[in-house]
């Protein structure tokens, strides 16, 4: 028998040799690990009329001996056993003719107690602190064997005992195989603790994900690549959109994450141990603790294989426990930063340690003040930074609550769009949670958002619907949306579109009973199940379908913290058997800030949303979108009229310390028909900065007269557009303003420069198109019809492989510049234009009238995080071949 030690390298193979003649005695196969637990004759593999080849020595057999360490691992100062066997297979005794002394490398030496001991006879002599062991006058018996033994010990360091051949003397010879064994003695400290040191990377939130080597310090955003890459972060998907992060494994199952008392992964503080007494688990799609949606600065315990990869064995087994620090953003927990990574090397319990803000927040908005001008019917947009400075705790804003001080109050933005062209949503696996939400396709939207004239507005949604939720039983949900409120105030209002039914009568909500709620968390941490409610309840009854139905409320919210506002579905409460969906959902936008509170077996608790079994982000259920229904509160930081002119959008509920979020700013004269002059307004923000409560920012506007298009714009006549009039003031065409919405649908939106046209399809002899890349490439790509004109279109890039430049006013485009083609569906590529920027993308296209390569740029509004909604308000390029710089 032959028996073949494979090593434990991930992909490892052995091919055993054989021959295809007939057999002439029959092969058999053992390989428990494979599941052939027992001898199994080769030809019932598969491989009949075959045999192993193996070449037998037919020498005659001798005396021998085989040294060995138990254990093979040992701490500093700690005791392991040598202890050699000695054989004789022949059929007379062998006595020693000669002493076998095995001598100890240096640094390894015999134990202060040797316990030295021997089953052959004979005498053993081994000193205390000594350096070498001896056996004299033993006798083997005759087809038998024996030991000689002694504990040894070391400082550290890894030793080899050796012992030559010939040094067994007997009198039926001597062994003729030289034979060795290993020990390892780990030093005082060990591997020890072992700290990454700063990382502070931003992960890539896509599919694949980010994986992380604990051991080699090592990021790569490719996803997961098999062993020695211990965990990873990315996405949930739903619906062709971004959804919620998620964390996951990279090497099954050898990483485990630590676990809270409801089964989802810990989110942990400063001080947590981490180590055996921890729970853990690995099992796929493993929940989050809400927490982390909600913006966090906290660490995931780890216990990952580490075994192997580190200077020195591990004492304590195969295994390490450490932590991971990750920084999430609210409301989703995107972008995740990666910040520290720490564990001990050595198999100990490692304990948390994250840095305590030791300030108060403390905000700061850039610039101080705004001073435009925009034509009457332009649109402008800028940009403000609101930061927190390193080291203070973090900073809550509200981002939808918009109030203008001094007579300055925005309206909400009318995004509304005809339910005839909403996107097509994909369908993909949901998460491996078993959901109760079911979804129906309906498009719907309100000709005339809501909107209110004073006080706060909270609002998720842009206007329409794409989808109907609900249980799918005559249960009923409470179904949420949370807001960031930073001051004491009233909810004096809630609204909520109620939907169409997708399956038999359209109106079947029409009559029924709501109950409105309202809940508040004074801590804010995105965790509505220790969330109090408000007042008591509060029914009403659908009148309306299709648009927004206003409802007057007075829940009194008592601080800062989150309000968790929406509807409990009254009419299974009081017993009836209908079976609607009643919440409206829009699917195009994410915010990571609706939920559901569900009894599976019963009706919810109302009160305790935290006695209900499911109580998230309906993003975990794998719903990716926002309920419509919207709020308005009285407070007192914010409290002038509406200016329908001024919007302001901020992205993200909390800024930590050292970091900042931007504001988009947009002036839209058109919407209360400014005239030509200045104008005034004050955008203030308010903060939980006990020094600043609101930070006010001055804007002045300057309005200009009406732009006139070009002739070359798609409504123009187009009578100088044919590239045949040659004078020089005409040789740059420019689009004039555009306000052109780029579709999230896999077709897009093609552009033909030379015709000034675009459609849903594209057309001989277009240049550029911007597309949805789908469920493996959820954000904006571009494509340059590279296929009609190879090497004649292209986005200005850093190389030939992207990324593509977000250029600003001042840049030129031309043939020194860098030119991509790239479309190949890698976030890589368009991320810069992923962030939400104002910015121009430069290109080059062949133009068929004059039969040269024109150079040009595309003036792109974009939204983090994936690039939508987007749109082009406008486009240049010169028609004689020349540069072009934009202005």
């Amino acid at each position: 028998m032959v028996e073949y030690q494979v090593g434990e390298a991930f992909g490892s193979l052995f091919y055993g040799g054989g021959n295809p003649t007939a057999e002439t005695h029959p092969s058999f196969i053992s390989a428990p690990d494979c599941g052939v637990f027992e001898p199994t004759p080769v030809g019932g593999a598969g491989f009949p009329n075959a045999h192993m080849i193996v070449v037998a020595n037919t020498a005659a057999p001798g005396v021998g001996l085989l040294p060995s360490f138990t254990p093979a691992t040992i701490a500093s100062g700690g005791i392991s056993r040598l202890e050699i066997a000695l054989a004789n297979p022949l059929p007379a005794a062998a006595a020693q003719t000669s002493a076998l002394t095995v001598t100890l490398p240096s640094g390894l030496s015999v134990a202060a107690v040797p316990h030295a001991a021997t089953t052959c006879g004979g005498s053993v002599t081994a000193a205390a602190a000594g350096s070498s062991v001896s056996l004299a006058g033993a006798t083997i018996a005759a087809r038998g064997s024996c030991t000689l033994g002694v504990d040894v010990t070391s400082a550290g360091g890894t030793f080899d005992v050796a012992i030559p051949a010939g040094a067994l003397l007997t009198g039926q010879g001597s062994n003729t195989q030289a034979a060795s064994a290993r020990l390892v003695v780990v030093p005082v400290g060990g591997n020890g603790l072992i700290r990454s040191g700063s990382i502070n990377r931003t992960l890539a939130m896509n599919v694949a994900g980010t994986s992380y080597d604990m051991v080699g310090n090592a990021l790569n955003h490719t996803g997961m690549l098999g062993p020695n890459w211990d965990l990873k972060a990315g996405m949930v998907m739903n619906f062709a959109l971004p959804a919620v992060v998620v964390f996951g494994f990279a090497a099954t199952p050898d990483v485990q994450f630590a676990l809270n008392g409801n089964g989802e992964i810990a989110l942990l503080g400063h001080g947590t141990v981490v180590g055996p007494a921890t729970g853990f688990g690995n099992g796929s799609g493993l929940p989050l603790d809400p927490a982390w949606y909600a913006g966090a600065d906290a660490a995931i315990g780890v216990r990952f294989r580490c075994a192997g990869r580190l200077a020195y064995p591990v004492a304590g087994g195969d295994h390490c426990f450490g932590y991971v620090r990750l920084s999430t953003t609210a409301p989703s927990g995107i972008p995740v930063r990666l910040v520290e990574s720490a564990f001990d090397g050595d198999g100990n319990p490692v304990i948390v340690q994250l840095p305590p803000p030791s300030n108060p927040p403390a905000a700061s908005v850039t610039p101080a003040s705004l001073s435009l001008s925009v034509a009457a019917n332009a649109v402008s947009h800028q940009e403000l930074s609101l930061a927190n400075t390193v080291g203070s705790a973090p900073l809550r804003y509200s981002p939808s609550g918009r109030g203008i001080a001094l007579a300055a109050r925005p309206g909400v933005e009318d995004l509304a769009r005809r339910g005839d062209i909403a996107q097509a949503t994909a369908s993909l696996p949901l998460p491996p949670v078993a959901s109760p939400l079911q979804r129906a396709q309906v498009h719907g939207f309100d000709a005339a958002p809501w909107s209110t004239g004073g006080g706060f507005l909270y609002a998720l949604d842009d206007g329409a619907y794409e989808q109907v939720v609900g249980m799918g039983s005559n249960l009923a949900g409470i179904w949420l949306n949370r807001y960031s409120v930073i001051e004491a105030q009233t909810i004096d209002s809630i609204s909520v579109m109620w939907p169409k039914q997708a399956i038999g009568n359209p109106g079947a909500l029409l009559g029924l009973p709501v109950n409105l709620v309202a809940y508040y968390d004074a801590d804010g941490d995105g965790d509505p199940r220790n969330a109090v409610r408000l007042g008591g309840d509060h029914i009403g009854t659908i009148d309306a379908i299709d648009r927004f139905q206003t409802y007057a409320t007075q829940f009194e919210v008592p601080g800062p913290g989150d309000v968790y506002v929406g509807f409990v579905e009254h009419w299974p409460m009081d017993g009836s058997m209908e079976i609607v969906y009643a919440a409206a959902f829009d699917s195009t936008t994410y915010g990571g800030a609706s939920y559901a509170s569900l009894n599976f077996g019963g009706p919810p608790d109302i009160d305790d949303l935290g006695a209900n079994p499911f109580t998230a982000v309906v993003g975990a259920l794998g719903a990716a979108g926002n309920f419509t229904f919207r709020a308005t509160g009285s407070g007192v930081s914010c409290g002038g009229a509406e200016v329908t002119w001024l919007r302001v959008d901020g992205r993200a509920d909390v800024v930590v310390g050292g970091s900042s979020r931007t504001l988009r700013v947009e002036i839209d004269p058109a919407a209360a028909r400014l005239d030509p002059g200045s104008h005034q307004a004050e955008l203030c923000i308010v903060t939980n900065d006990p020094a600043q409560r609101t930070l006010s920012v001055p804007i002045t506007v300057q309005v200009t007269a009406p732009l006139v298009q070009h002739a070359c714009a798609s409504n123009g006549d187009g009578l100088f557009c044919s590239g045949f009039d040659d004078g020089a003031s005409d040789s740059v065409v420019d689009s004039g303003l555009l306000a052109v919405n780029l579709p999230p649908t896999a077709y897009g939106l093609s552009f033909n420069f030379l015709r000034g046209e675009w459609g849903d399809f594209p057309f001989s002899g277009d240049d550029f198109a911007s597309y949805f890349g789908g469920p493996l490439a959820p954000y904006a790509l571009f494509y340059w019809h590279g296929d009609a004109n190879p090497g004649r279109g292209g986005g200005v890039a850093d190389t030939a492989f992207g990324p593509y430049r977000v250029l600003q006013s001042g840049d030129t485009i031309g043939p020194d510049s860098v030119f991509s083609e790239v479309s190949s569906g890698r976030y890589s590529e368009t991320r810069r234009f992923l962030d939400g920027v104002n910015g121009y993308l430069g290109f080059r296209f062949y133009n068929e009238e004059t039969r040269q390569i024109n150079y040009g740029y595309l003036h792109l509004q974009t939204t983090w995080p994936t690039g939508y909604p987007a749109k082009v308000t406008g486009y240049a390029y010169d028609r004689t071949g020349a540069p072009i710089t934009i202005p």
